[in-house]
């Protein structure tokens, strides 16, 4: 479950953050969270290959700016069920033409973090992200969230899946493309050779990423850095 928290201007941002993580986590769905500070920065971040699950926007805004928002996120093709709190009444028609969501901050933070939860459970309501594959061992149909990680030797790719008796599965294809199916997915190349689900990494170390399966993944040393930045933003939390 990927989310965007945008806007500087929603009460105790990071409070919100730390708050939507912890409900989410007793859900036991793993999420990425990523704030930014305004709509600009993240219209620049969309597009049609890279989407998030849920978009939570500050709705007491002028009205022709929450029109001005669906209409350019729907137009580089995001799919992201929208969310605004502290939404004013003029902008119900937005969301309901957009099939959004307006939430009210009433008493407290911990009541609009509880209509939020509500729109993200009816999200992961939807289909899982399956992908088919025509393996070397046959058709098979995985579950996003079940791939520990893909490893590349030569042209032939390897799929380490978690709680399969009958993996690893082999496929004739180039980690790139693999890359970008499931990148949005929650999957970061730390490796030329090895593309991982950052669900499964238990801890990453000079130069190695360790997964919850007990396999440690080799990360180049010229590539850590940024490797470990961007699981950082993938996870929700900036890189020291």
């Amino acid at each position: 479950m990927k989310i965007a928290v945008c806007d500087s201007e929603l009460p105790n941002i990071q409070e919100f953050i730390s708050l939507l993580r912890t409900k989410l986590d007793s859900y036991s769905i793993h999420t990425t969270i990523v704030p930014y500070d305004s709509r600009e920065i993240l219209y620049k971040k969309l597009s049609k290959s890279y989407d998030y699950d849920i978009i939570i926007l500050d709705g007491n805004t002028e009205h022709m700016r929450n029109i001005v928002t669906v209409e350019t996120i729907r137009g580089v093709g995001s799919k992201a069920r929208m969310v605004y709190v502290n939404s004013p009444n003029d902008c119900a028609m937005v969301a309901y033409k957009n099939e959004s969501h307006r939430c009210y901050l009433k008493n407290g933070l911990d009541e609009l973090l509880e209509e939020c939860i509500a729109v993200v459970m009816a999200k992961r309501d939807v289909a899982p992200h399956c992908f088919t594959y025509n393996f070397l061992e046959g058709t098979r149909t995985l579950n996003a969230e079940q791939i520990v990680y893909v490893e590349s030797k030569g042209r032939k790719l390897t799929f380490n899946i978690d709680g399969d008796n009958d993996a690893p599965y082999h496929l004739n294809r180039k980690l790139d493309v693999i890359e970008r199916e499931l990148h949005y997915c929650g999957f970061l190349r730390i490796h030329q050779s090895y593309l991982v689900n950052i669900k499964f990494i238990e801890e990453m170390t000079k130069y190695w990423a360790k997964t919850s399966t007990g396999v440690s993944l080799p990360i180049p040393k010229a590539k850590y850095k940024e490797v470990k930045e961007k699981y950082g933003e993938m996870r929700g939390w900036l890189s020291d």
